[in-house]
């Protein structure tokens, strides 16, 4: 069963509009493959993308080893520091936003995908209701999560993509994270104060979780685009057995997980 990339992100006639929530542990990673993503679409004769930081934080000694940054940038905001820093990787014009997303102070005119690497189930419910209430939402949501050793990455679609005539069944609904736990907003959460330093943020997270999940999530973007379809829509990992298990689209699994979505090209 397949998701055929929507047109507009594949049809080279413009840049695609990529809003990313937060730069921290796995986010500062995914801004590096968006960078390398961009670079590779201008290879192929696409014109790449167009992305939109937010993330209000400000550098710690905690973030170093872990995050994608240098003991100089302590101090400094992470939206801005990483955005100048990929501008001069590859001459870019990307915003950084230092910013809590949504925010009425400023948001882009429009968004083709969305990207969160939050720590909370609040951001995302928060992330969610944005796009629901949106005039123009955007076409995907691609949600970053993980624990100390274990996550998630889910691709999901905020409105029905046109599906081609094709041999293949297709699909044209993805779920979201929010589709795939429903009740995620009444979690209750766990002290999510940010760690004072390296030893503690290590003590939360594993060293290579958050880089692992921008890699695979980053990968899945990659393939929306290049191939122009994906078979898979997110994948859970967990570093401490090895084990990488895809979210196959397949609407037979996602009733197993108590989602309803109908397939065909609708």
């Amino acid at each position: 069963m397949r998701h055929y990339t929507h047109s507009k992100i594949i049809s080279g006639s413009h840049r695609t509009n990529i809003t990313l929530v937060g730069v921290g542990g796995t986010g500062s990673h995914v801004l590096t493959g968006l960078g390398q993503i961009h670079h590779s679409l201008r290879a192929l004769g696409h014109p790449g993308l167009f992305v939109t930081v937010y993330d209000d934080d400000i550098i710690t000694e905690a973030n170093i080893g872990r995050q994608a940054f240098a003991i100089s940038d302590i101090g400094h905001a992470k939206a801005s520091t990483l955005v100048n820093r990929i501008h001069g990787h590859y001459e870019l014009d990307w915003d950084a936003c230092p910013l809590i997303y949504p925010n009425d102070r400023y948001m882009p005119s429009h968004t083709d995908i969305v990207i969160s690497c939050v720590d909370t189930v609040k951001a995302r419910v928060a992330i969610a209701s944005h796009i629901e209430q949106s005039h123009t939402p955007p076409i995907y949501w691609l949600d970053f999560g993980n624990t100390s050793h274990a996550g998630q990455v889910v691709l999901g679609t905020c409105r029905a993509v046109e599906q081609p005539a094709s041999n293949f069944q297709t699909t044209a609904v993805l779920p979201s994270i929010l589709a795939l736990y429903p009740d995620l907003g009444a979690i209750e959460e766990d002290d999510d104060s940010p760690s004072c330093s390296v030893r503690e943020s290590l003590l939360k997270q594993d060293l290579f979780i958050n880089s692992i999940m921008a890699n695979m999530g980053c990968n899945l973007l990659w393939t929306l685009f290049k191939n122009a379809f994906i078979e898979t829509n997110g994948f859970f990992s967990n570093i401490s057995g090895g084990n990488i298990n895809p979210l196959p689209i397949n609407s037979d699994f996602w009733e197993r997980c108590g989602v309803n979505i109908r397939s065909g090209n609708q």
